[in-house]
């Protein structure tokens, strides 16, 4: 576990990724989640809606040491642009970050913010939890059943059979648990709207530059948590 909370963030943990670590990083993500509702439930209190996504949009970015921003940043470089597959992938390892980068970035920003706003106005913040667990729970299961590309990355720890059985289990008690939060089809949709985003960046990668890289599963985790934040916002 604490492997598992020094790679998704900057919390104080630290340890090397082995076999168990995937196993935990949809409790990584429940517990940033937490945070984040915390933070943002507290501050409602005496400050507006615009006021709590801001603060929430901070806190995140300073949760995750902006690792999956950075992924994102890279993707939106290198698979945006009219580049040849291994070109691309020089372009995503490249420290720099260009105007594609810097767009995607900030338009997601920008999704994020109106994304907690709309939670705040439908009281609804702590639906951040499940939505986080399950984007680092699709991250790991991403990590055992691609195709990683990076020599020496994360992905070289882990195979097929380093996700035990118990996390299918998890995948439904938040599952469950988001639906009873609601009552309605809106936890439902709002899970399927991580899932549906995640694939898509990550079908996306695969069809630019043939698989998975670091930076790829940042940003799809980013993308599927923003499109469950705008599915969740909606008035239903």
């Amino acid at each position: 576990m604490k492997a598992a909370f020094g790679f998704l963030s900057v919390l104080p943990f630290g340890g090397s990724p082995r076999r168990s670590t995937l196993a935990f990083f949809a409790v990584v993500g429940a517990v940033l989640g937490a945070v984040l509702a915390a933070v943002g439930s507290g501050i409602s209190r005496f400050a507006g809606t615009a006021e709590v996504a801001v603060v929430m949009v901070a806190a995140d970015l300073a949760l995750t040491g902006m690792l999956h921003f950075d992924g994102l940043a890279d993707c939106g470089d290198g698979l945006l642009a009219h580049l040849e597959p291994e070109r691309r992938r020089e372009v995503m390892k490249s420290p720099e970050v260009g105007a594609f980068g810097v767009v995607v970035v900030v338009v997601v920003v920008l999704a994020r913010f109106v994304g907690f706003m709309e939670l705040d106005a439908v009281s609804a913040l702590w639906m951040v939890v499940p939505l986080w667990s399950l984007a680092r729970l699709s991250m790991a299961v991403a990590l055992t059943r691609g195709r990683y590309l990076t020599p020496g990355g994360i992905g070289t720890y882990f195979d097929r059979t380093t996700l035990p059985w118990w996390v299918v289990v998890a995948l439904a008690a938040v599952t469950v648990g988001l639906t009873w939060r609601f009552g309605d089809v809106r936890g439902v949709v709002s899970l399927l709207a991580v899932v549906v985003g995640f694939g898509v960046t990550v079908a996306f990668a695969y069809r630019r530059i043939g698989g998975l890289t670091g930076d790829v599963l940042g940003a799809a985790g980013i993308v599927g948590e923003t499109l469950g934040l705008l599915v969740g916002g909606l008035r239903w």
